[in-house]
């Protein structure tokens, strides 16, 4: 017990102590956490568990409002936030590789789902599912093409006052105008009224274009080196791949447009403005490719 009032006053109260527990969200949790979690993960997986535990116990109480519990990781801070158990070694995700896309590209668009353009979406951003997932119209600037995550978005960033901007190509633009604009906040919303889009709803998507594929006489989506199917996160190693073989880039471009900041030489190139008009040069390549069947660079 003594322990635990510890961790309360160490990592939570200077961070949360200000705020009622009933405006208490997910990125005030983000925050307080992320000045620990890479370098005392298991106590910060700990108070994470304690804030879980308050905000359940006020729910109960009729305190806290209805919604997902801010402290909550499966479906919430999973998408903020390295898994603890894979602080040092990130799990590879199956891909599709990036010689595949094209082929892939042309079907995903046969289906007139929301998460079939949310996939889309995070395909031409190079972003993390749940960063598409939880992506909000005021992040989105029509005017500049940009789409300006919140750096406590960004998971395992370690600076999270810092945003990540992202270039948006043409396609990237229109799927945003596809979009319903209603009270919600957030651009892809899920199925029947809810205002978050599922965690599978992406993977399922991977899925059917997959067992699509089969169908039609083809192999499917399988990942080149692991024959597993392959996910949506695993479009990002697909942009990596091709980025590196075929996107005629410097790897620190590459590296940023994936909100990748860990090496010296991105974080200087971080430091000097994001390099959005370099970056704008290497996803506009990227979208051109991806439109093309054959898997050769061709006009969209």
């Amino acid at each position: 017990m003594r322990r635990l009032k510890q961790h309360l006053e160490d990592y939570c109260l200077p961070t949360l102590g200000h705020i009622l527990i009933s405006d208490l969200e997910t990125r005030h949790v983000v925050q307080a956490l992320n000045e620990i979690w890479l370098e005392k993960t298991p106590t910060a997986d700990r108070v994470r568990i304690t804030i879980h535990n308050v905000c359940e116990m006020v729910r109960n109480d009729g305190v806290l409002r209805n919604g997902l519990n801010p402290a909550r990781w499966p479906g919430n801070l999973e998408h903020f936030l390295a898994s603890p158990a894979a602080i040092h070694a990130e799990e590879h995700q199956a891909t599709v590789g990036y010689q595949a896309l094209p082929s892939f590209w042309a079907l995903l668009q046969q289906r007139d789902t929301i998460p079939a353009r949310a996939l889309e979406f995070q395909i031409l951003t190079a972003a993390r599912p749940g960063e598409v997932r939880f992506a909000e119209w005021d992040e989105i600037d029509f005017k500049a093409r940009v789409w300006t995550v919140p750096g406590w978005k960004v998971k395992g960033r370690k600076d999270k006052k810092k945003p990540h901007k992202v270039p948006l190509t043409k396609r990237a633009i229109e799927i945003l105008k596809m979009m319903p604009r209603d009270d919600g906040a957030y651009i892809f919303p899920g199925y029947r009224g809810k205002e978050i889009m599922s965690e599978n709803a992406l993977n399922n998507t991977v899925k059917e274009v997959h067992e699509l594929e089969i169908k039609a006489g083809g192999r499917g989506f399988l990942d080149p080196e692991s024959r597993k199917t392959a996910t949506a996160h695993g479009m990002r190693s697909a942009f990596k791949d091709w980025a590196t073989e075929k996107g005629n880039t410097q790897d620190y471009v590459s590296e940023l447009a994936l909100s990748h900041i860990d090496t010296a030489s991105t974080r200087a190139a971080y430091q000097r403005g994001h390099l959005l008009e370099k970056r704008s040069k290497l996803m506009n390549a990227f979208e051109k490719y991806v439109y093309s069947r054959s898997g050769k660079e061709s006009e969209k």
